[in-house]
C-alpha cells in the first residue's frame, strides 16, 4: 500500500572534519516518527557523523564522496533506501560542499514509500544473536552469498529465519551494484 506523498526535505550539515553542526526540524521529526527518539539535537549536534554510520566500508564511501565533492564543488545525487520494519522507502540524497562555510550539506527527499507487513529482522527491539547478516546500507538488500543480494523478505524466507530461536545481527556494508553506482557517480563529478 502506497503512503501519501511527503514533500519534506530532511537536512543536516557537517563540518569539514565530519562534525554534525545542524539538523533541520524535518530531519528531527523523521527520526522521531521512525522510533529514533534518542536522535534529538542534544544527542547528535557536535558529534562526528561517523558515529551514526554503521560499517567501515560505508564510512569509507562517505569519506570518498566528501573528498571528491570538496575537489569538484559539484553536487552528488544518490538514491538510497531508508526502511523501517513496516515501511519500504526510497529516498534521494543530495550532497554538496559549501566552500564559504567549509561545510557539507546533506538533503534527502522521499521518492516513494509503501507499507508492508512488519519485518521483525529490522525491528531494533528484537533480540539478535549468533549469526551475522550483511545488509547493503544503500539498497537494504541482504547478502545470501558473495554474489547474491536479495530483499529482506526473500532473505528471511531463504535463510528460514522464522525457524531460528534468535534473529541474526545485521552488519552494514555495500553490495556490488550500489558500490559500482556510487563509484560511477563520483567519477562523473
Amino acid at each position: 500500500m502506497r503512503v501519501k506523498e511527503d514533500k519534506r526535505v530532511f537536512g543536516y550539515e557537517i563540518s569539514e572534519s565530519g562534525i554534525l553542526i545542524s539538523v533541520n526540524p524535518e530531519w528531527l521529526a523523521f527520526a522521531s516518527e521512525n522510533g529514533a527518539h534518542e536522535l534529538g539535537p542534544d544527542s547528535v549536534l557536535g558529534r562526528p557523523l561517523w558515529k551514526f554510520i554503521a560499517g567501515s566500508e560505508v564510512r569509507h564511501l562517505y569519506h570518498a564522496i566528501l573528498n571528491r565533492l570538496k575537489v569538484t564543488a559539484g553536487t552528488l545525487n544518490l538514491p538510497y533506501r531508508c526502511d523501517s520494519p513496516d515501511c519500504r522507502r526510497l529516498l534521494n540524497m543530495q550532497v554538496f560542499y559549501i566552500p564559504a562555510r567549509q561545510t557539507y550539506r546533506f538533503e534527502s527527499r522521499i521518492l516513494s514509500s509503501e507499507r508492508r507487513k512488519p519485518i521483525s529482522l529490522l525491528e531494533p527491539s528484537q533480540t539478535h544473536g549468533g549469526e551475522l547478516l550483511n545488509m547493503c546500507s544503500w539498497c537494504k538488500k541482504i547478502m545470501l552469498d558473495s554474489s547474491n543480494w536479495v530483499e529482506p523478505e526473500l532473505a528471511i524466507q531463504s535463510l528460514k529465519l522464522f525457524e531460528c530461536s534468535t534473529l541474526p545481527y545485521i552488519s552494514h556494508g555495500v553490495c556490488p551494484n550500489c558500490k559500482e553506482h556510487i563509484s560511477k557517480e563520483l567519477r562523473s563529478l
